[in-house]
């Protein structure tokens, strides 16, 4: 299910459906679409994603949320989450996320030459494009020993996992994250 935008099938009237994600102990979520303005930008401009999705995922705090539907926004982005105390009881993007500790780690930007971009900006993009598909994925560590690990419970990586481009051709390649997740039968 995905809000009302455009002529899609699966939607429901925009602002009325509620996920009931579970606080606490949730490694990973996966929708179909995006939670607003977390790589849910159109062509248009406009923001397709969800608010209350949003909302339900900030108190959820996953490691991980991955979905689709936006192809253009594919990408990977590290939210860092205000504290609990400081979030407001109506939770949305402006109010719930610490931006100077957030980061976008791919999106199609850093990897599809640009207008503006110079001759060596545009050939970096296509050499960081070639090596993931010749690696097949867009690789990702956020394990305890990787270069960049997740803080479960103040961090979520949310990753636009859409194949097909905006002309329906599969070109984004696919995510490979490195997460710790708890072993099966260990207590917690």
């Amino acid at each position: 299910m995905t809000p009302e935008f455009g002529g899609w099938a699966f939607q429901y009237p925009y602002g009325q459906h509620d996920y009931d994600i579970p606080v606490g102990g949730i490694d990973i979520a996966i929708t179909h679409g995006p939670p607003k303005k977390v790589m849910d930008e159109c062509r248009s401009g406009d923001n397709a994603g969800c608010p209350q999705l949003f909302s339900a995922v900030a108190k959820a705090r996953p490691k991980i949320h991955c979905f689709g539907h936006i192809h253009e926004a594919w990408g990977a982005e590290l939210v860092t989450w205000r504290r609990p105390l400081d979030m407001p009881m109506n939770i949305h993007f402006n109010n719930a996320v610490d931006w100077r500790q957030s980061r976008v780690l791919h999106n199609l930007n850093r990897l599809v030459p640009g207008e503006r971009d110079s001759k060596e900006e545009a050939e970096k993009k296509m050499e960081r494009r070639r090596k993931m598909y010749e690696e097949k994925c867009a690789p990702l560590d956020i394990s305890s020993s990787g270069p960049s690990p997740l803080r479960f419970g103040e961090q979520t990586l949310f990753l636009n996992a859409a194949i097909m481009d905006i002309h329906y051709h599969p070109t984004n390649v696919p995510w490979l994250v490195d997460v710790d997740l708890p072993v099966s039968g260990a207590s917690k």
